[in-house]
């Protein structure tokens, strides 16, 4: 753990490597993220809601339209948001944190949530329109299975092995979420889930 952090840090600017402006950091890219945070969770709940709803009343179709619907509503969201912080980072950031140096690093770090955000909505969206259904393990084993597989290797490839640091790491949760997307829309499609008894 402590080479891990280490390793992540060494290629960030000097001033970032104190241990307060990375408080500081954390503290910038988590206010930010809470803004979007609770409307996205809303969401991934009134789908669940309604998918549940749906299958006790016997009607898959509405199921199946809310679950896609729901993806479609979590996508332009997450594209309004990622628009701001493509277009306007350093106002964002300076929002929490006054230091330079944590602005500057924190760019890259948003410029890549913008892009995450979106192909992580398709994945969270639909897993939470499975377990709706009852489909809790397919969901936990995708979940578990590729944050296994990809995303701790891939956040020590990026970070140390590349030396790319914090950017590297980032990357690594760019290539999970991909995959997640891709197995949770898989998944949804084939339609398994429809057929779950609880």
């Amino acid at each position: 753990g402590r080479y891990f952090a280490s390793a992540v840090e060494e290629p960030l600017p000097p001033a970032l490597r104190k241990r307060d402006v990375l408080k500081r950091f954390a503290v910038a890219t988590r206010g930010l993220q809470q803004q979007w945070q609770d409307p996205f969770d809303a969401m991934r709940v009134a789908v669940q809601t309604v998918v549940g709803q749906s299958l006790g009343a016997r009607d898959e179709r509405r199921a199946i339209r809310a679950g896609w619907l729901g993806v479609g509503l979590a996508a332009t969201f997450m594209v309004l948001v990622g628009s701001t912080f493509l277009l306007w980072p350093e106002f964002l950031l300076g929002v929490f944190v006054d230091d330079p140096a944590v602005i500057a690093a924190g760019r890259p770090i948003l410029h890549l949530t913008a892009i995450v955000q979106v192909i992580a909505s398709v994945g969270l969206v639909l897993g939470a329109a499975q377990r709706g259904a009852g489909a809790t393990r397919t969901v936990m084993l995708v979940d578990l299975i590729t944050a296994a597989a990809i995303l701790l290797p891939g956040g020590w490839i990026g970070a140390i092995w590349l030396g790319r640091g914090l950017v590297g790491a980032w990357y690594a949760f760019l290539v999970w979420f991909v995959v997640h997307a891709v197995l949770m829309a898989w998944y949804f499609h084939r339609g398994a889930w429809l057929r779950v008894r609880i």
